[in-house]
């Protein structure tokens, strides 16, 4: 194994240390949080946002359902229908927590990530109360629960908000920020630069492929053209023995 090799192994297996002590700590103050609160007044809300539908569901710690899975649409009008039942349960004095997360899928959770903490910042706050606890899910810890789960790969959104729900009792999570405007900008000029680059050395491969195979390619079809304008050759009739003088 070369040194470049090594390097990049050691400094994978610091990141892996790092993120598995950060994650136990985590888990930790979560543990910690709702220890002295009931769990039928602690509500679990999963949600699974994709690119054409998202999906919500809710429970209490003690499992009682509070809403069953339902497909909204990725519009406004599908987020004022989780919204409705989010201030009902703030507002019902039935609860003292409500944990609430979903895996944060490209770009397409950030518009109604950015109105979750525009409208509900007031039960953000620390002293709250009712407090609301808005984190991001691992896709990856969300894959090996589902695993967890079911023993196989299948996969549907169903599946996934269960997954999710038992994450958030565990408190495998991390706090749900989106990034800044100077950040979200750099991050939008490394992506499109990316793109150039590759693109850029595709061009450079076809290019490099064609100026070396071009002279063999015609050197071969001229060999070929060649072949094909000779005469054919006609073959050697053999000798007849009866000609053949004894």
């Amino acid at each position: 194994m070369s040194k470049r090799k090594d390097k990049r192994r050691r400094f994978h297996n610091q990141q892996k240390e790092q993120h598995q002590l950060l994650n136990e700590r985590r888990q930790r103050e979560f543990t910690a949080r709702i220890a002295n609160i009931p769990p039928d007044r602690i509500v679990y809300l999963p949600l699974d946002i994709g690119k054409n539908v998202n999906w919500f569901r809710a429970e209490t710690g003690s499992g009682r359902i509070l809403h069953p899975p339902k497909a909204l649409t990725t519009d406004y009008e599908g987020y004022l229908y989780g919204k409705q039942h989010l201030d009902t349960w703030f507002t019902s004095g039935q609860f003292d927590l409500v944990v609430m997360g979903h895996e944060p899928t490209g770009i397409y959770h950030e518009t109604w990530c950015r109105h979750l903490l525009h409208d509900f910042a007031a039960y953000l706050a620390d002293d709250a109360h009712p407090q609301l606890l808005y984190r991001f899910l691992n896709p990856y810890q969300v894959k090996l629960e589902r695993l967890k789960l079911i023993q196989r790969s299948r996969k549907n959104d169903r599946i996934d908000l269960w997954a999710m729900s038992n994450l958030l009792q565990q408190g495998q999570v991390s706090p749900a920020v989106l990034p800044d405007s100077n950040t979200a900008l750099l991050t939008q000029y490394i992506f499109f630069a990316r793109q150039a680059t590759h693109s850029l050395k595709s061009t450079r491969i076809d290019e490099l492929r064609h100026a070396v195979r071009g002279p063999y390619l015609a050197r071969r079809n001229c060999q070929r053209q060649t072949l094909q304008a000779s005469p054919p050759r006609l073959a050697r009739a053999a000798p007849d023995c009866r000609d053949q003088t004894l």
